[in-house]
């Protein structure tokens, strides 16, 4: 859904964002995670993210940590976290 491409002297990050807007109560399933990994080595990110205003099934998170320094999941509590800063 987001692609966030940033390049200055030194490197360059392609940083890719899934964004599921989910009811509460539907949680974010281990295939998104797959789908998203494999997007992210196609494209050969830096960093990928899945946001969703829900949460992620424990199928899910145990497949994300796989891939732990590549891919980061974000739940309903973090967008939250992340609105109180600004």
């Amino acid at each position: 859904d987001i692609i966030a491409y940033i390049r200055n002297a030194v490197c360059e990050y392609l940083t890719l964002v899934e964004c599921k807007k989910y009811a509460p109560d539907n949680k974010v399933g281990v295939g998104i995670v797959r789908e998203v990994t494999g997007v992210h080595h196609i494209k050969q990110a830096t960093k990928s993210l899945i946001v969703t205003t829900s949460y992620f099934s424990a199928d899910a998170i145990k497949e994300a940590k796989a891939f732990e320094h590549q891919l980061e999941l974000k739940n309903y509590d973090s967008i939250k976290d992340w609105l109180q800063k600004y």
